[in-house]
C-alpha cells in the first residue's frame, strides 16, 4: 500500500503546507487565529486551510458526516491538516532545514529539466513508491493525506508542485492524468510523487503523530473562531 494511503504507515518553521513567497508574506502579515505550543497560526494560514477543502466534502453525504464525527468541518479539518502536522513538525524540528533543503533541491532538478520519475527513483524515501519512479494510480481525495490530497486533485494534468508538507515529510508532486468523475465514481488522479520522510517515521508513527497532536497545547486567539473550533475553546476538551 502507498505510504499517503489514509490507513498506512509511513510546522515549526514553514506554514502547514507550503506556499509561495507571496503566501508567505501575507500569512506573516495576517493576525494570529490560535497557537499551537505557542506557534502562531494565522488567519490567513486557517482560512485557506478551510477554502482550499471545503469543495472535497459533501455535508450531505452521511459517509462525510460519519468521519466528522459531530465536529464542525473546520475543526475537523483543523485537527486533521494543521494540528498534527504542526505537532509532529515540532517533534522533528532539529530535522526540519536539511528535509527542505533536500526537497528544494529535488524540485530543482526537475525544474531543470532531470525527469520526475529518475529523481524518484533517486531520492525519495517512500519505499514503496520510489521504485517505481514515485508512481501511484488512480487516486481519490479520501485515499490520500492532507494537505497532499487537496493539491493532487486541485492540479493541472502535468504540473509539479512542492514542497508540500504532510505528516510524513515534504513531498514534490506530480499529476500525470486526469480522471473526471463518472458512474458514481470521484475524480481520480495518477500521480508521483517523491518523500522527504521525517526521521521518526517507523512502524509506530501513526500514533507518534496522534500522541503528539493530543498532547499539543492550543490556545484560541481570536474568539470569533469559537464556532469553528469549539472543542478547544474554553470548556472544550480539544482532541
Amino acid at each position: 500500500m502507498a505510504l499517503l494511503a489514509l490507513g498506512a504507515l509511513a510546522a515549526a518553521e514553514l506554514p502547514a503546507y507550503a506556499k509561495d513567497k507571496k503566501g508567505d508574506s501575507e500569512a506573516a502579515a495576517s493576525p494570529a487565529v490560535l497557537t499551537i505550543n505557542g506557534e502562531e497560526v494565522s488567519k490567513a494560514d486557517f482560512d485557506e486551510m478551510v477554502k482550499g477543502n471545503e469543495r472535497f466534502y459533501d455535508l450531505t453525504s452521511q459517509a462525510v458526516r460519519d468521519r466528522l464525527h459531530g465536529a464542525p468541518l473546520p475543526e475537523y479539518l483543523f485537527k486533521e491538516e494543521i494540528l498534527k502536522i504542526r505537532a509532529i513538525s515540532q517533534a522533528n524540528k532539529d530535522a526540519l532545514a536539511a528535509m527542505k533543503a533536500a526537497a528544494d533541491e529535488a524540485l530543482a532538478r526537475i525544474q531543470s529539466g532531470t525527469d520526475f520519475a529518475e529523481v524518484a527513483k533517486a531520492v525519495s524515501q517512500d519505499q514503496s513508491t520510489a521504485p517505481n519512479g514515485g508512481q501511484m494510480l488512480s487516486q481519490e481525495f479520501f485515499k490520500l493525506v492532507p494537505p497532499f490530497n487537496r493539491y493532487a486533485l486541485s492540479m493541472k494534468q502535468g504540473e509539479v508542485k512542492g514542497p508540500i508538507l504532510t505528516v510524513f515529510g515534504y513531498h514534490i508532486l506530480k499529476v500525470e492524468k486526469i480522471y473526471p468523475p463518472m458512474e458514481g465514481k470521484p475524480k481520480r488522479v495518477d500521480i508521483r510523487h517523491i518523500l522527504f520522510k521525517f526521521p521518526s517515521a517507523g512502524p509506530d508513527f501513526r500514533q507518534k503523530v496522534d500522541e503528539a497532536a493530543s498532547a499539543a497545547k492550543v490556545e484560541v486567539v481570536d474568539k470569533s473562531y469559537c464556532k469553528k473550533l469549539p472543542s478547544f475553546c474554553e470548556g472544550g476538551a480539544g482532541l
